[in-house]
C-alpha cells in the first residue's frame, strides 16, 4: 500500500512539474493580465481620486502612463508617464457629480 501511494504522489510531481515559458504580463494576448496592469485599484475620498496598481516585474519597463475621460469626451494622457517605480496615481479637486474613468497603460522601451 505504502510503495502505491510513493509511485502515485512520484508521477503526480513529475507530471505536475512543467517547463513553461514564462508569460509577458504586457502582451495584450497574456491570458492573466490582459497586458493591463494588475492589481488596479481606486479609492475615492470627498473630491480626491487614488488610483493603486501592482508594479510590473519586467526590465524594459519604461513607466505608466494614466488616462482620465469623462462620459461624452475621449481618453486622453493625463499629466507626463509616471516612472517604472509607480505604482499610485492621485488627483484632487474633482467635481462631485461627475463621473471620472481612469486607465493606466504601462508604457516598454
Amino acid at each position: 500500500m505504502k510503495s502505491t501511494i510513493a509511485v502515485a504522489l512520484v508521477l503526480l510531481l513529475a507530471t505536475a512539474c512543467t517547463e513553461r515559458e514564462r508569460a509577458n504580463p504586457l502582451d495584450p494576448d497574456n491570458l492573466i493580465t490582459a497586458g493591463a496592469p494588475v492589481g488596479l485599484k481606486v479609492v475615492t475620498n470627498r473630491d480626491t481620486v487614488w488610483v493603486d496598481w501592482t508594479p510590473f516585474d519586467v526590465d524594459s519597463l519604461a513607466g505608466y502612463q494614466v488616462y482620465r475621460w469623462i462620459p461624452g469626451d475621449t481618453s486622453a494622457a493625463y499629466g507626463p508617464p509616471l516612472p517604472p517605480g509607480a505604482n499610485r496615481f492621485q488627483e484632487f479637486n474633482l467635481d462631485y457629480n461627475q463621473k471620472y474613468y481612469y486607465a493606466v497603460q504601462a508604457i516598454t522601451q
